[in-house]
């Protein structure tokens, strides 16, 4: 996956299958609770 295709993604907003997390340093703590979610579910993207 490149740059065009993260921008790509992102145009439409997040969704049920796309998640958009903002990390720093570190991976957020949230990211665990929408990779269960994704993993229990019909999967997704967490960027």
């Amino acid at each position: 996956m490149n740059k065009n295709d993260i921008k790509k993604l992102l145009q439409k907003g997040e969704r049920l299958t796309l998640e958009a997390k903002l990390a720093k340093t570190d991976v957020p703590k949230s990211v665990w609770m929408s990779y269960s979610a994704f993993a229990n579910t019909m999967g997704g993207t967490i960027l």
